[in-house]
């Protein structure tokens, strides 16, 4: 297991990566939408 992770650690990065990149743009879309909702 811990010799597969090592091999997929460029693979493993990329998706951590993308998936916090995801997070984040979701992130701002919320804030956004609650700044057009909530103009306070």
């Amino acid at each position: 297991m811990i010799a597969m992770l090592k091999g997929n650690k460029d693979i493993l990065n990329n998706v951590l990566i993308s998936r916090s990149q995801l997070w984040y743009n979701n992130t701002i879309k919320e804030l956004i939408i609650d700044a057009a909702y909530y103009p306070d």
